[in-house]
């Protein structure tokens, strides 16, 4: 399931930024690169929010 959203969602930016290589990973993947970097910093359940 993860593996389907990461390519719909890389799919999606190629679309919107034309020419843009799109990674999943940390931004230094990108060094000397036109691309967009998709990188997950955090999860939270809104459910246990205070």
């Amino acid at each position: 399931m993860i593996d389907q959203v990461d390519r719909e969602l890389q799919e999606w930016v190629k679309s919107v930024v034309m020419g843009a290589d799109v990674v999943l990973g940390p931004p230094r993947q990108l060094e000397g690169k036109y691309g967009v970097s998709l990188y997950l910093l955090a999860l939270i359940n809104p459910r246990k929010r205070g």
